[in-house]
């Protein structure tokens, strides 16, 4: 299998290989470098609920899985289909004690790489899929799974996103000339122009920090308005 070191910091490996995992559900589109990868989604999914943590679709997440529980539910994931959610706890819960310190709107994402440990813990990369409503909670140890349903993004007028497009592009182009380097799969979808609710993504998960506001954009379906609050929260760090 052919690998590449991850342009991390925590020396785990990305996959060049497609990961084409079988379960029943929604097929969603989730690997930008394979176009032809599709995962369905399953209508039940682990629930990994983080502090400041929301993982936006395509973004690619790091995580360190230490926690016995969590370590039992990365087990069954790579056993299964590589999935889970990554679901914000409510501003100012750090510690999740009830389903309600729990956004409704999580990350579904995909364990695109993992490397385990002699002491049980593991490093991974999850690739944000898609986003979901949690329906509820149907087991809550050794850790939650919950029943979920998959929020596509809603497209409107397409005169309307390609000027928001053309904005969000701008945008980035002055984040490069003040001396930003741009992640390279932002910089080859300036050049080769993609859809907008991709893109919108792409730049929030790698420029966007505030994790209500993150949280805001994970929510926002509408590709639009995702993208005017997009654009708001980039003005205003300019």
């Amino acid at each position: 299998m052919a690998r590449e070191r991850f342009a991390g910091k925590i020396g785990c490996w990305r996959v060049k290989n497609p990961i084409r995992p079988t379960v029943r559900g929604v097929s969603c589109y989730v690997s930008l470098q394979n176009p032809a990868a599709f995962v369905e989604i399953p209508a039940e999914v682990a629930v990994m609920p983080l502090p400041g943590a929301t993982l936006l679709p395509n973004a690619l997440l790091p995580l360190f899985i230490f926690e016995p529980r969590y370590r039992m539910m990365l087990a069954e994931a790579l056993r299964t289909d590589r999935v889970f959610c990554v679901a914000q706890s409510l501003p100012g819960v750090e510690e999740v004690r009830e389903d309600r310190d729990i956004e409704a709107v999580a990350g579904l994402g995909l364990v695109r790489a993992c490397v385990g440990h002699p002491d049980g813990t593991s490093h991974l990369i999850l690739q944000g899929m898609t986003r979901v409503r949690i329906h509820e909670f149907v087991r809550r140890k050794p850790y939650r799974v919950a029943r979920v349903e998959a929020l596509p993004s809603r497209l409107g007028e397409a005169a309307v996103e390609e000027e928001l497009r053309l904005q969000l592009v701008a945008v980035c182009g002055r984040i490069r000339e003040s001396g930003v380097r741009l992640p390279p799969v932002i910089e080859r979808t300036l050049e080769a122009p993609i859809a907008l609710d991709t893109l919108a993504d792409l730049v929030a998960g790698s420029f966007v920090l505030d994790p209500v506001v993150r949280q805001r954009l994970l929510e926002e379906t509408e590709v639009a308005a995702r993208t005017r609050l997009l654009l708001a929260a980039l003005r205003r760090g300019e």
